[in-house]
Order: C-alpha cells, then sequence, then structure tokens
C-alpha cells in the first residue's frame, strides 16, 4: 500500500490538493479539492486525469444525492468515467463521538462487484482509518 498526499499547482499558483491510496488491485481517492477561485477552469479533470493513471480500477466517496452540489458532483465523476455503485455504505468517522455518515461510492472505470467493495470497506476501516 503506497499513499500520497499531494499539493498541485500550476507553475507558482496553488490550485488544489489531493489524497490517494494505492491497494492492491485499485487505488481511493480520500480526498480531493480546487480552491474555490479555479473551479471551473478544468484543473480539477486535469488533476483527476493523472491521478487516474496510477490504477485502472480507482474508487471514490461524495455525499449522499440531497443537494444540488453532491448533483454536481456525480456529473462531473460520471463525465470521467466513474461509475455509481448500488453498495450501501458508510464512512468511518474521523472523530470520536459523530457518527458513521452515509456516502455514495463510485468506482472508475467500471462498476465494483460485492467482493471489491466489501475488499475496500475492509480496506477504508482498517488502512485509512486505523480501526481493528
Amino acid at each position: 500500500m503506497n499513499t500520497y498526499l499531494e499539493a498541485w499547482f500550476d507553475e507558482n499558483v496553488f490550485i488544489g490538493l489531493s489524497g490517494c491510496w494505492l491497494f492492491a488491485g485499485y487505488g481511493y481517492v480520500e480526498h480531493l479539492a480546487i480552491d474555490d477561485t479555479l473551479r471551473s477552469r478544468g484543473y480539477g479533470k486535469q488533476l483527476l486525469a493523472q491521478i487516474l493513471t496510477r490504477a485502472p480500477l480507482t474508487i471514490l466517496e461524495i455525499d449522499p444525492l440531497t443537494s444540488e452540489i453532491a448533483h454536481k458532483r456525480l456529473r462531473f465523476y460520471q463525465s470521467m468515467g466513474f461509475h455509481a455503485n448500488p453498495w450501501a455504505h458508510r464512512h468511518p468517522t474521523y472523530h470520536q463521538g459523530i457518527a458513521d455518515h452515509e456516502l455514495l461510492v463510485l468506482s472508475y472505470s467500471q462498476p465494483i462487484d460485492e467482493r471489491q467493495y466489501q475488499q475496500f470497506a475492509r480496506d477504508l476501516g482498517h488502512e485509512v482509518m486505523g480501526r481493528e
């Protein structure tokens, strides 16, 4: 397993950051953020395209589709070749006292099957979140 926490620049201008994990057989994008003032300029697509070269199968999570911004994120990721998956998913909380939260699991370049989802859920809990 490898982890990447990267700051992305266009020449000397900071454009965003990403946090990714490479596991056996797939990659996981934990964080991808573009500076608010630089959105809608193609930077997100450029960064994500570079990240996707690391693993032929890549998984990420987005908020449930309860807001326009969540729908916009889904459209963005679908435009990059991601697929929504049907697995009921609760992301472990980062902070004690806060409940786990529901997220939608997306995968590139194809949907994942139940075995792949279960492996991701195990890796997320054990490796990413450090849970037993």
